[in-house]
């Protein structure tokens, strides 16, 4: 199947100067942020588009992206026009301000997502301070606010890794995120004025049969996690690294969905009519896997069984039918693979160039499109979804 596909950099502009503005995040431990967002810089450069999110906003693609060169996490609407995406760019958070200074290193792990009052949210990782860091854009308005969403717990917390934020049931922003330094899956929530964190998930160490050549192990979940609101009700799938399990929440319910290897990263989901889709990586036999059915009986089947492949999926729809995108890593190429009954059928669809990495797809008019990062041209590919 063919794929249409446009390097976002042939038709770069640039948005308005992004003047920022403060707002306070109080975390648990009761910090305050109120540094502004840095002003009249461009948020892009030679290599952007790590850690890559994407929704629709507005009826337009809408993309955060981690800027390497400048540290920085960047922002960017895009408009289609004759086949050919022409993209506004605007800084968030990380670049330097009006007087030069450094803000940190801010923006991998990033995540997206749009309320319903049209607020622009995405949550992100900040290297230097180890936390998980907000920001939000009002409608209309090219300023983004900023703050400290969690700050984690422990002797040595290093909170907001594979942040995944989502808008929950009554409107608010959710933030679900690995605490690298503690070990454990954290959801904060936002309150109306800041983000209040805590532990979801702490796992469970693993211990070691008397004479086998296995050692003990301490907990360490929450790694890879996916959050998805559907119909009001909040779902997480994760991996589990002490034990290499793929595990799924409904609501504050914890399941096991596959323990056999080592299975579970780069998860995601989507619930229709009751019925739970979840593609994810088999890291033990670089596989990539599917598991369809309700917590606690589940069907799980291997969808790709090439080398070095599953990574980085994105799992969407097609009249009805599962479909996902994800990475091959012995040509670095994107694969899709289409179930057909019980069958998965795989082909290669982007190959120029080393692609597929931090894959996502949304609907547009209509049609698929997916978006990666493209480390050959450190930039992003945008295509339609033939």
């Amino acid at each position: 199947m063919a794929s249409k596909s446009y390097l976002l950099t042939s038709m770069m502009t640039l948005g308005l100067a992004s003047f920022g503005c403060s707002e306070t995040g109080v975390s648990k431990t009761g910090e305050v942020d109120d540094t502004p967002t840095p002003v009249e810089n461009e948020p892009f450069s030679n290599d952007w588009g790590q850690w890559l999110a994407m929704t629709t906003y507005e009826g337009k693609p809408a993309i955060t992206f981690y800027d390497r060169d400048q540290g920085g996490l960047g922002f960017a609407l895009g408009t289609i026009t004759d086949g050919n995406v022409e993209w506004s760019f605007e800084g968030v958070d990380g670049y330097p301000d009006s007087s030069g200074l450094d803000l940190g290193d801010r923006g991998t792990y990033g995540s997206l997502a749009v309320a319903s009052d049209g607020i622009i949210w995405t949550a992100y990782h900040d290297k230097g301070a180890k936390n998980l860091r907000y920001a939000k854009r009002h409608p209309g308005l090219k300023a983004w606010r900023t703050g400290i969403a969690d700050v984690g717990d422990g002797s040595s917390p290093e909170a907001g890794w594979f942040s995944s934020i989502a808008i929950a049931a009554d409107g608010n922003p959710v933030i679900a995120h690995h605490d690298h330094g503690a070990g454990t899956l954290r959801v904060a929530r936002w309150n109306g004025t800041g983000f209040v964190g805590g532990v979801f998930d702490r796992g469970e160490p693993y211990v070691a049969d008397t004479g086998s050549d296995d050692e003990d192990r301490d907990a360490n979940v929450g790694q890879f996690v996916k959050l998805k609101v559907i119909d009001g009700i909040e779902y997480m799938a994760y991996y589990d690294q002490t034990h290499g399990d793929l595990k799924f929440a409904v609501g504050n319910d914890i399941h096991i969905v596959d323990s056999k290897g080592d299975v579970g990263k780069w998860p995601d989901f989507d619930v229709r009519g009751g019925v739970v889709h979840i593609v994810y990586q088999d890291a033990g036999l670089q596989h990539l896997k599917y598991a369809v059915g309700t917590p606690d009986n589940w069907e799980v089947s291997t969808i790709d069984e090439s080398p070095y492949t599953g990574a980085d999926t994105a799992l969407y729809f097609e009249s009805g039918t599962p479909r996902v995108v994800y990475f091959e890593g012995r040509e670095n190429d994107m694969k899709r693979a289409a179930r057909d009954g019980e069958t998965w059928s795989a082909s290669t669809i982007l190959t120029s160039g080393a692609v597929g990495f931090h894959n996502e797809v949304i609907e547009l008019d209509g049609s698929p499109y997916v978006g990666c990062y493209d480390y050959t041209t450190r930039s992003v590919r945008f295509a339609r979804l033939d």
